[in-house]
């Protein structure tokens, strides 16, 4: 049987089992107002296993608030989650992308109208009709360039400890003509695409000289003080590490036929499967690793003015926070007043604006969220592929419900 086919079996078992299969529920929530109430919750969502553990911090006025772990990052070693507690990012390394490319538009080292062949000669497109432009920087960060999503195929595109690390215009140049082909008139709709961000990785690439793993590290990370964050696992990160980990259901039967389940497994117990370390081959969309301690000091470099370690400007930081489209169709779903910012997804409800971004893979699942009005963020990471039905939203809206 090909991977088309057990895709569309995949489908097809899952439309006929229903609820059966649908990633758990967190538990219900009620009347959290106080700190020692969503202790309390917390304790409640690990007891359940599923995460087995996971880590909130929440910030404002350029503080640190509330940063605690809650039950285990390695389970079956015994080992605790803590504040910090390292994590795979995934989706959530968008932001940081974009902190970058906005970066080196303040520089005049890119323009963000710039088409995106002035930087990437093999970047062409097939137009979807008579009506197209050329695709631009801007449209690659706000998910309206007209490119299509990696698809299913993202779950073999990762590596493991012991191979070589992707560089990013290379892997762009090999699977280019695979996506080549737009699917709607850049700038018109919003589209969520893990392979624009791959372009904006090797953009960064070439205007900086460097690759873009070193450019992170030199120009986000390291003013931050992020010390604990890199695209692999250092010494310091596998001594504080969680464990990734996912049930053993029918998602992961899947899986396996794209990764190596010898090379990505540890071990099986009780019902889990525990893993090695996994590394995404794109790494400017999802390669990422770190603690949500060391995420939190990106939130406050965005959020506070005046801030002695920001990374970018005022001007920049209000443009990135600036709604461009509207959510067409994303991981987010696609509920009224949902709409692409640069690296963000912007929401408002009842008068309230929020940025936020998610991110999930293989073993873990990490969402943010940035109050700027309010100067107040949050960030929770867990160890499991699963965090509720939506990524850890459910949480979030009770946590920024609290009178911090």
């Amino acid at each position: 049987m090909s991977k088309y086919q057990l895709t569309i079996a995949f489908f097809l078992l899952f439309t006929l089992s229903g609820c059966a299969i649908l990633p758990p529920k967190l538990p219900s929530a009620e009347n959290i107002q106080t700190t020692s109430d969503l202790d309390e919750y917390l304790k409640k969502i690990v007891a359940l296993g599923d995460p087995p553990g996971l880590t909130l911090v929440v910030t404002k006025n350029n503080k640190v608030i509330y940063e605690k772990g809650f039950g285990f990052a390695d389970k079956p070693r015994h080992k605790l989650a803590l504040p910090e507690s390292v994590y795979q990012w995934w989706s959530l390394t968008k932001p940081v992308t974009a902190v970058a490319i906005l970066q080196l538009n303040e520089q005049k080292k890119l323009n963000l109208n710039d088409p995106v062949d002035k930087y990437i000669p093999f970047f062409n497109v097939t137009p979807s009709n008579a009506k197209h432009r050329k695709v631009q920087i801007k449209d690659l960060l706000s998910h309206s360039s007209g490119l299509g999503d990696i698809g299913m195929k993202i779950l073999g595109w990762i590596h493991y400890d012991g191979d070589l690390h992707v560089n990013q215009t290379t892997l762009l140049e090999d699977t280019f003509s695979d996506y080549s082909k737009l699917k709607y008139v850049p700038g018109s709709e919003g589209h969520y695409s893990n392979f624009g961000y791959l372009v904006l990785a090797a953009i960064i690439e070439k205007v900086s000289g460097i690759s873009y793993e070193n450019y992170i590290r030199t120009h986000v990370l390291k003013p931050l003080g992020m010390h604990n964050t890199d695209f692999f696992y250092s010494n310091s990160m596998i001594k504080a590490e969680a464990t990734g980990s996912h049930p053993v259901d029918l998602m992961s039967w899947l899986a396996f036929f794209y990764i190596d389940k010898d090379r990505a497994i540890r071990e099986k117990t009780n019902g889990r499967y525990w893993f090695n370390h996994v590394y995404s081959d794109q790494n400017g969309p999802t390669g990422l690793i770190g603690p949500a301690t060391d995420f939190s000091k990106l939130l406050m470099s965005l959020i506070n003015k005046n801030n002695e370690n920001q990374v970018l400007t005022e001007e920049s930081i209000a443009l990135m926070f600036s709604p461009v489209t509207d959510v067409t169709s994303s991981p987010a779903g696609t509920k009224p007043n949902l709409k692409f910012a640069l690296g963000w997804f912007y929401y408002e409800e009842s008068g309230r604006v929020f940025l936020t971004h998610a991110g999930a893979g293989a073993a873990f699942v990490c969402m943010a969220r940035i109050y700027p009005e309010e100067s107040l963020s949050m960030v929770v990471m867990a160890n499991s592929t699963y965090f509720g039905r939506i990524m850890g939203e459910k949480l979030l809206d009770q946590v920024a419900n609290i009178q911090w």
